[in-house]
């Protein structure tokens, strides 16, 4: 099988939004800025008065529903503004342009204008979506990007699928 496709900033930018949201570490870093968002102030307050007043709990209690509420889009525009900072200085820009992807009876080749590059089968972690590319993991924080367009239609990325499948062993598609 073989795609033609072309990954463009948005889609290196939403990579790296849609693995930071999705990543365990960062969802308990998430999670830990909440408490230590609720507990900060209190805490403060406490060691230097020896007691919490009313308005310091209601202030406490007011950020810890404002995170709950806005914390998790905010984060993802911060990691997208981020992302975008990286691609405008550089970082990432191997990762842009037209390429072809192959899948070969032994590896995964990618032709990028510039160079070349084959992956085995059995590198690959998981491959996720986020509605709009597939992301075919082969290390922790390295995954080739698809954009769904890439395909022709369902029943391209379903065998695209089948023969992921079929190659890699430790695949769980």
């Amino acid at each position: 099988m073989k795609l033609n496709f072309a990954v463009s900033e948005e889609d290196y930018i939403q990579f790296n939004v849609c693995h930071y949201e999705n990543s365990g570490s960062v969802k308990r870093q998430r999670t830990l800025m909440a408490m230590l968002g609720v507990l900060a102030l209190p805490v403060w307050e406490y060691l230097n008065t020896g007691g919490v007043s009313m308005i310091t709990s209601v202030v406490s209690m007011t950020f810890w529903a404002m995170w709950l509420i806005f914390g998790r889009k905010l984060y993802r525009k911060a990691m997208a503004f981020l992302a975008g900072m990286q691609v405008k200085k550089g970082a990432g820009r191997e990762f842009i342009g037209e390429r072809t992807l192959e899948l070969l009876e032994d590896k995964i080749r990618m032709v990028w204008p510039q160079k070349t590059v084959d992956t085995s089968y059995e590198t690959i972690e998981k491959i996720t979506s986020d509605g709009k590319r597939l992301y075919v993991y082969t290390g922790s924080m390295s995954a080739l990007i698809i954009p769904l367009s890439a395909f022709a239609d369902e029943g391209e990325k379903q065998e695209f699928f089948r023969l992921l499948k079929e190659k890699s062993a430790n695949l769980d598609i």
